[in-house]
């Protein structure tokens, strides 16, 4: 019986240091995040990260807006929680500023939370 205990506390640990190993630290959101991503529910919306800061949207292969964007750990305009990044785009045209969540990253997944709405969207990475 004790030979069952101790193999399941093994099974456990190995479960959850690979389950954390594949979420991307949050010191390399911001390299992490450059390339191309589709949204999981509409596959004509995809977003384009750049290296010199800025996120292209695009819809249905037609350039929608452009904004620069940063990162922010506990604070965005009038958003503050603990232990929490933020994506933080502001409109290059109206330079309207919008904080979004990043709910969670890995190599291929990218989860967002829109915190007006609470509405979490998924990306793949294309």
């Amino acid at each position: 019986m004790k030979n069952i205990k101790t193999v399941l506390l093994i099974f456990l640990i190995i479960i959850t240091y690979s389950c954390k190993a594949q979420q991307i630290p949050e010191s390399q959101y911001p390299s992490n995040i450059i390339g191309a991503w589709i949204l999981e529910e509409d596959t004509n919306n995809k977003l384009v990260f750049t290296s010199n800061g800025l996120c292209k949207v695009y819809v249905e292969n037609q350039l929608d807006t452009t904004y620069e964007y940063s990162f922010e750990n506990n604070v965005c305009q009038n958003h503050t929680e603990d232990n929490v990044v933020y994506l933080k785009w502001r409109e290059v045209n109206t330079l309207e500023l919008i904080c979004i969540e990043v709910s969670g990253m890995t190599n291929n997944t990218l989860s967002l939370m829109l915190i007006d709405s609470a509405q979490i969207l998924y990306y793949n990475r294309q």
